[in-house]
């Protein structure tokens, strides 16, 4: 469960701050059924503290959710186009392009226009990921 979520928690960090350091990581289980996730990151603009609530689901595509400052939207998926849905608190919807499709295709014109991939970002991404996991001992 914590493998497969955190690295979609790690990118959204590192777009929001840039590249930091984790430290601190732990894990309590608040149910079999719920872990919490705590760290800290950071950063060249401070320190963020990141808390991840993983709840098991036995439905597909599981409920999502994100909060930054206060403010939150939940996220589902309209099957079978995957199409991504954020909704805010009064009910407001967006809907966006499926972000792995976006990131496959940038992947590749990247590589065909031979852009280097950004060697310090998947070493830093590989390497937070790993601490994390490493540390609140799954």
């Amino acid at each position: 469960m914590a493998i497969d979520s955190l690295p979609h928690v790690l990118s959204m960090v590192h777009c929001l701050t840039g590249l930091g350091e984790v430290h601190g990581p732990r894990a309590v289980m608040k149910s079999p059924e719920h872990m919490q996730i705590v760290f800290g990151y950071r950063h060249g603009g401070g320190d963020l503290k990141v808390e991840v609530d993983l709840i098991r689901s036995p439905n597909s595509p599981r409920p999502g959710g994100y909060a930054i400052n206060g403010r939150s939207v939940k996220r589902s998926v309209i099957l079978p186009e995957y199409q991504i849905v954020f909704t805010d608190d009064s009910g407001h919807q967006i809907a966006l392009e499926d972000p792995l499709k976006k990131r496959v295709r940038q992947y590749l014109a990247d590589v065909e226009s031979k852009k280097s991939t950004s060697r310090e970002q998947l070493i830093a991404s590989m390497k937070n990921l790993m601490d994390v996991v490493e540390n609140i001992h799954l």
